[in-house]
């Protein structure tokens, strides 16, 4: 399978989870790309139906929404109860964090919150289909809203 970004409750501190950290405290910028996102419990279940079907030397593009990076942290921050953010991560401004948090990481011993890289692709424009997922597998994508939904409230309940 190939999915897009994955959003689901694990570290909150790692991977694209760490976003959910980041707007629950009322983070007030966004970027201008848009990329794909899935719940985590989407692509398990697109795994289960390939292994029951048997289904081999194929690929899945598992995307439940195409969004902007804004409409993402709107609905981020709307979960947390949070103002949306009104500021635009200028290209200045994001390779500018990316630096700080690559000389952050380096002194305390820990993951960057973002990357190169992930600077890159949040002033990107993606869009994915999902349409043979959609035929072959019979997938039934959760909305994000309530992955959102769901997964804040877990990020509140285990207050990390």
């Amino acid at each position: 399978v190939n999915p897009t970004i994955i959003l689901g409750a694990s570290n909150w501190n790692q991977s694209s989870s760490a976003i959910f950290k980041r707007y629950a405290s009322g983070f007030s910028f966004y970027s201008t790309g848009a990329n794909g996102f899935v719940d985590v419990r989407d692509v398990v279940d697109a795994l289960l139906k390939i292994s029951d079907q048997r289904i081999n030397q194929e690929r899945f593009i598992l995307v439940g929404e195409n969004l902007t990076f804004r409409d993402l942290a709107n609905k981020l921050t709307l979960a947390f109860g949070q103002a949306a953010p009104s500021k635009k991560a200028s290209l200045w401004l994001t390779n500018l964090l990316w630096r700080f948090e690559k000389v952050r990481g380096f002194f305390f011993n820990i993951e960057p919150l973002i990357t190169r890289e992930t600077a890159k692709s949040a002033r990107s424009t993606k869009f994915f289909s999902n349409k043979k997922a959609l035929e072959k597998l019979g997938m039934q994508f959760r909305p994000i809203d309530k992955s959102i939904e769901v997964f804040a409230a877990f990020y509140k309940k285990t207050n990390v």
